[in-house]
C-alpha cells in the first residue's frame, strides 16, 4: 500500500537551537547577547565575523552541546509526537527531517534519543538542502522559510507558527506539535 508521507523537520519544530546557539556562543566567544533575536541574521546578531565562522562554531567547536543538547522548542513536544505517530503511523509514512553535516548528525540523534522519539525514520540533508525534500514527501511540517517558499502546488505545507515566519504562505499553520493530530484528522 502506498502510503502518504508526511515529513516533521527537527529543529524549529521540536528543537529550539536559537536560545542554545545564544548560550553557547556567550560562554564561549564571551558575548552578552540578551533577550530574543529580532530575527534569524545570526551572524549580525551574534557577532560573527561570516557565515563560514558561525557554521565552525556550529558544526566543528560544539556539534554536541548545539544539537544534541539544545532543549525542546515547547514543553510536550515529544509527548504529542509520539501520540501522533501512535495514532497515524498505519495510515501515513511519518519522517523526521533535518539539515545536518558531520558531527551534528549523531548529536541529533543524542537529542532524540534524550526526548524518546518513536519515529521510526529519521532523513539527514546537507545544509540549505532540506527542500529537496519535497521530492519525497506529500505533506511538510516546518518553520523554514527555504522549505515553505519552495513548495509544490502537488504538496501541503503546513507552517509551524514562530516570529520569523509570520509572513510566509502555508496551506496551514499550527502554533503547536499538539494541534497536527487534529489538523490531519480534518484535512483527510
Amino acid at each position: 500500500k502506498n502510503m502518504k508521507r508526511i515529513s516533521i523537520s527537527i529543529t524549529g519544530v521540536l528543537r529550539d537551537i536559537t536560545s542554545k546557539l545564544i548560550t553557547l556562543n556567550n560562554k564561549y566567544n564571551e558575548r552578552e547577547f540578551e533577550g530574543e533575536l529580532p530575527d534569524l541574521d545570526l551572524v549580525k546578531h551574534l557577532e560573527f565575523d561570516s557565515e563560514e565562522d558561525l557554521i565552525n562554531f556550529m558544526y566543528v567547536e560544539c556539534p554536541l552541546q548545539l544539537f544534541g543538547y539544545s532543549n525542546e522548542l515547547e514543553e510536550g513536544s515529544f509527548y504529542n509526537l509520539n501520540e501522533f505517530y501512535k495514532k497515524f503511523r498505519d495510515e501515513y509514512e511519518i519522517v523526521l527531517v533535518s539539515e545536518e553535516i558531520e558531527k551534528s548528525k549523531p548529536a541529533t540523534l543524542v537529542f532524540l534519543a534524550k526526548h524518546g522519539s518513536l519515529i521510526d525514520r529519521i532523513e539527514f540533508y546537507p545544509l540549505n538542502k532540506s527542500d529537496k525534500v519535497w521530492d519525497k514527501t506529500d505533506i511538510f511540517v516546518t518553520s523554514e522559510e527555504l522549505i515553505l517558499n519552495k513548495k509544490p502546488s502537488d504538496k501541503t505545507s503546513i507552517k509551524f507558527k514562530n516570529k520569523y515566519n509570520k509572513d510566509i504562505k502555508s496551506d496551514f499553520t499550527i502554533k503547536s506539535i499538539k494541534n497536527l493530530s487534529k489538523l490531519i484528522d480534518e484535512n483527510k
